[in-house]
């Protein structure tokens, strides 16, 4: 299994550990993969993870380091609080290990200099808000 796969199941499988029995806010539903589709009118919040781009940083023989670009995307209902919106982001930080040693942390690589939390409240006609978390992940891939 190539090293991007890996650390994309290593990734969903971190955040479908975001529960309140767990110690979050956020009682994440479903986690949809980078080739899952939610179903129409699927229970929220779920979560759908996109790469953004996935980008070599250096080289070394049939080796090189890189940095994959997550887009965890955290979906609600119209009707949810503002609240709810504002603490999706912070669970899934903390569910990925955001500011722990880098030895204890869920997913290694985690570049913890670097995230943004957005929030797309839905427009009219939309049915769901949108909280975007985008994060970024080093690892090392063979070539040979």
């Amino acid at each position: 299994m190539p090293k991007a796969t890996q650390l994309t199941v290593a990734l969903k499988a971190c955040l479908e550990g975001i529960k309140p029995s767990a110690g979050y806010v956020t009682e994440v539903r479903q986690v949809y993969g980078l080739l899952e589709t939610p179903k129409d009118k699927a229970p929220t919040p779920y979560i759908k993870l996109r790469v953004a781009d996935d980008r070599r940083t250096s080289t070394a023989g049939i080796q090189a380091t890189r940095v994959r670009t997550y887009l965890i995307e955290a979906f609600f209902a119209k009707s949810a609080a503002e609240a709810e919106l504002d603490a999706v982001g912070p669970d899934i930080l903390r569910a990925l290990g955001f500011g722990l040693h880098p030895h204890e942390r869920a997913l290694p690589g985690l570049i913890d200099q670097e995230d943004e939390i957005q929030i797309d409240p839905c427009e009219a006609g939309a049915v769901l808000h949108r909280v975007t978390v985008t994060v970024g992940v080093t690892y090392v891939e063979s070539y040979q």
